[in-house]
């Protein structure tokens, strides 16, 4: 039986650095499948755009400040974005896509993953207000031929009072572990990464499956390691 270890990933559908460290993730889910289990967590960036701040980037203090932050997310990373939505049709809250991406994943884990990437192209890529309902709706009918998803289902689910409480439940946990930042992967013992190339996740990635390997293969051969 080969180690696995469990990573939790804090983001936002709207997350602009999140979709630009998407080919780092799905590179990280390619090439280690099952060995690293990756559990996505929602941490919204803001709750009302109207009363949105961020004292980490003064620059934040109008849409045109938040289209403009996303160009040069995308001149530093090179990711495909478009900040056009942000002048046309800004989106009032990040908690409506958060919501989503739960009542997807109630029906299937990799659907809700599936649909979480979905959601986020169609925000950072086709100008799509995914913060609305009835585009939510469309998408979750396109997805529904793309991925077997139940769009009434979900549009049910996503104005439910579980959905929110998942959320909630994701942000007490970023709170307790001190995650501001998005995307944030914290791994089994308390490692954590923000963001950054591949070769750096998969060292960590590396070590900790050569140490969860070496502890497993010490049970089976009848002997633990206990800590002094």
């Amino acid at each position: 039986m080969s180690a696995s270890i469990s990573v939790d990933y804090y983001t936002d559908p709207m997350c602009s650095w999140s979709w630009a460290f998407q080919p780092v993730l799905e590179r990280i889910r390619q090439n280690y499948r099952d060995r690293v289990r990756i559990r996505c967590r929602m941490l919204p960036i803001y709750e009302d755009i109207s009363q949105h701040t961020d004292p980490r980037h003064s620059l934040w203090g109008s849409v045109r400040d938040l289209a403009e932050h996303w160009r040069e997310v995308a001149q530093q990373t090179g990711a495909w974005i478009d900040p056009g939505l942000w002048l046309e049709d800004p989106p009032e809250t990040c908690w409506t896509a958060c919501q989503a991406y739960h009542a997807a994943a109630r029906q299937d884990r990799i659907v809700g993953d599936r649909f979480l990437l979905m959601m986020r192209e169609a925000f950072l890529k086709r100008r799509l207000n995914v913060a609305r309902m009835d585009r939510l709706g469309a998408l979750a009918q396109e997805a529904a031929g793309q991925m077997g998803l139940d769009p009434e289902r979900l549009m049910r689910d996503v104005k439910a009072s579980w959905t929110r409480e998942a959320v909630e439940e994701d942000r007490h946990a970023a709170a307790e572990e001190g995650i501001r930042e998005r995307p944030t992967l914290v791994f089994e013992g308390g490692h954590r990464l923000v963001s950054g190339p591949y070769r750096l996740f998969a060292g960590v990635i590396d070590v900790l499956l050569e140490e969860k390997a070496k502890n497993v293969s010490a049970g089976e051969g009848g002997w633990t390691v206990k800590a002094k």
